[in-house]
């Protein structure tokens, strides 16, 4: 963990898979005690393209820290992902195949704090044929961390409830 990084209070665990050099995994996100946010236990995202199937069930239920800004409603069961490029890249990440309403945010490790460079909520339409899927690009310079949240929409009639998170990160 690096110095600066507070505990989050939960760990992800499953098996990933290779497939046409493309990098799956499912996995359950599992709650703890600890309500202070972590971005320490972010899944690393090792090559791109990235894609990534949880269920955010067990997810804190509480506000993601730090709150995502393009929301104007709040943000709950936040599930962290850190990249760190080997070369000066542009990433495009989204969230089309999620089950619920999520809030993609980007954040840069710079000078011992986290720095939002890009956040989007309701980019295009989800399975269910609402406008909840979220989707973001960003340049990102070479061996810079970033770390992607990936929130549940708190909102009148979608309390935050998360569900499968389906994450999809490629160099664009």
């Amino acid at each position: 963990m690096r110095s600066g990084m507070a505990r989050r209070g939960w760990r992800a665990v499953g098996l990933g898979l290779v497939v046409g050099g493309l990098v799956l995994g499912t996995r359950v996100v599992a709650a703890a005690p600890l309500a202070v946010p972590d971005v320490g236990h972010s899944t690393h995202i090792r090559a791109l393209p990235f894609s990534d199937l949880a269920s955010t069930a067990g997810a804190p239920a509480g506000d993601a820290q730090p709150l995502p800004t393009c929301t104007p409603f709040g943000a709950r069961r936040a599930v962290w992902y850190r990249l760190s490029p080997d070369a000066d890249i542009t990433v495009a990440a989204d969230t089309l195949d999620s089950s619920y309403d999520t809030v993609l945010a980007v954040y840069a490790w710079a000078g011992g704090a986290l720095e939002m460079i890009a956040c989007n909520d309701s980019a295009g339409l989800g399975p269910s044929g609402s406008l909840e899927a979220s989707a973001v690009s960003f340049p990102a310079q070479a061996h810079t961390i970033y770390y992607l949240q990936v929130s549940a929409a708190d909102h009148v009639g979608a309390p935050g409830a998360g569900g499968t998170l389906a994450l999809h990160v490629s160099a664009a």
